[in-house]
């Protein structure tokens, strides 16, 4: 599951 913060360069990998 990829989530995307509205900073470009915030990208968290969270895995479930």
């Amino acid at each position: 599951m990829i989530i995307r913060s509205p900073e470009p360069e915030v990208k968290i990998l969270v895995d479930r």
